[in-house]
């Protein structure tokens, strides 16, 4: 899949030679469906279609538009100004709460099209943070029971309908297999399990994020918490200080975004959730990091999607991390473009995925 799908080369002439690779981005040349003509850092790069560009395919087609502008303005409010002021065709990876503002408003439309991205939940199972309600998997549970999945989607993609992840990897990837899901929303069946397993007064948790898009997730998974006994906060801070955090062990409990490995494939995430850094020091369980090992070694398709499902169903079987949401591509749009073909990382675009209607 990476191989036929996302693997860059390089020319060596150009590449080669540089003491700094990163310099490189300032000459890039290519031989895909655009050439980069304008690069800008403090306004604008612009790509240019290659005329002279013959091998596309259906993943990546020949370029629909000769030129296309993107301006590089960080602040939200700013690009929805110029936007209403005609000054762009599209707006894209924008908050739901900024682009609901164009629904309904003549001269646009708003449209939200999947990807492989969605935010997850993890705990600390393996007990750093030495917070000890959450290593019991009945308190996992209660947590996960308490969640309203429907009601988070909300706050990160309104009201388009897409559908919800039912664990870490999709079953449109290859060779991902579950059968074990995560427990349905009940409230009061959350209080009971609370009970059962000696905190029928709750605790106290810090759940964490990294600031921004992601605030409203934590701040919604908190007060769902809260509903259940549970005293939680929301920590939403930067990302470089959770990702510290996280390595010290001092996270008992964070949501954040995964891309889901970004190709039709399951590798990825297994070597992501169990091979190495966060994730594996969070979620422990050795034996489902040597069936996830033997996963991406094995080459018949049936016995390595029965692993995959091995490892998916010990992850849910005692509760240690589940998908929440979906992270939708969200694009403002007005009239005379369309979208052909969408990004399957959220906030990833894709130059010739976007056309002129006719």
């Amino acid at each position: 899949m990476t191989l036929g799908q996302n693997t860059p080369i390089m020319p060596n002439h150009a590449h080669g030679p540089l003491a700094n690779k990163i310099d490189f981005g300032a000459k890039s040349v290519g031989t895909g469906p655009y050439r980069l003509a304008v690069q800008d850092i403090n306004k604008e790069v612009v790509l240019e279609r290659n005329e002279t560009y013959k091998h596309g395919g259906d993943w990546k087609s020949a370029g629909k538009i000769r030129r296309i502008n993107i301006a590089l303005v960080p602040d939200y409010g700013t690009q929805v100004s110029h936007m209403l002021a005609g000054n762009y065709d599209m707006l894209h990876s924008i908050p739901w709460p900024e682009a609901a503002g164009f629904e309904g408003r003549p001269g646009y439309r708003v449209e939200a099209y999947p990807s492989y991205s969605y935010v997850y939940l993890m705990f600390d199972a393996t007990g750093r943070s030495g917070v000890k309600p959450i290593q019991d998997p009945k308190v996992r549970e209660a947590l996960m029971m308490a969640i309203n999945v429907d009601d988070i989607y909300k706050i990160i993609g309104g009201d388009t309908k897409l559908a919800m992840p039912e664990h870490i990897c999709w079953k449109k990837q290859a060779g991902c297999d579950y059968t074990k899901l995560a427990p349905k929303f009940d409230i009061e069946g959350a209080k009971k399990l609370l009970a059962q397993a000696g905190y029928p007064n709750g605790f106290e948790l810090e759940v964490y994020s990294a600031d921004g898009l992601f605030r409203g997730v934590n701040e919604a998974v908190t007060g769902m918490f809260r509903k259940i006994g549970v005293t939680a906060t929301s920590r939403a801070i930067n990302r470089a200080a959770l990702e510290k955090q996280a390595r010290d062990g001092k996270v008992p409990l964070f949501a954040t975004i995964w891309s889901g490995g970004g190709v039709p494939d399951v590798y990825s995430t297994m070597g992501f959730f169990f091979d190495g850094g966060e994730p594996a020091s969070y979620i422990g369980h050795p034996e489902l990091k040597v069936l996830a090992e033997k996963s991406d070694g094995e080459m018949d398709p049936a016995k390595r999607k029965d692993l995959v499902r091995q490892v998916m169903d010990g992850l849910m079987q005692d509760y240690t991390l589940r998908a929440l949401v979906p992270n939708p591509n969200i694009y403002v749009l007005t009239p005379d473009v369309e979208i052909t073909q969408t990004g399957m990382i959220a906030g990833a675009i894709l130059p010739w995925g976007i056309a002129w209607k006719k």
